[in-house]
């Protein structure tokens, strides 16, 4: 199974369109100030810029990438579901 991880001190979320054209692929966050980890299909990580309105920004419309610069409140409980290490 491929993962993409995506280590970040602080939190940061980043999907890049590329990253769905590798089946299978998980996408690993690793939050180092906070000992978190979420794990997300690709289609899952869409589908959380999607909830946070960040799949409507030229970033991603235009670019084909996407990077969160720190995780707030929402974002975090956004992610809640993903949260740990799980492959399924």
């Amino acid at each position: 199974m491929p993962i993409q991880l995506k280590v970040s001190t602080k939190g940061r979320l980043e999907v890049q369109k590329k990253y769905g054209k590798v089946p299978g692929l998980r996408l690993v966050y690793v939050f180092l100030a906070t000992e978190e980890i979420y794990t997300l299909t690709y289609a899952q990580a869409v589908d959380v810029l999607t909830q946070m309105g960040f799949a409507a920004s030229s970033y991603w419309k235009k670019d084909g990438r996407y990077s969160a610069a720190s995780v707030g409140p929402k974002l975090l409980a956004t992610l809640a579901p993903y949260k740990g290490w799980t492959v399924q």
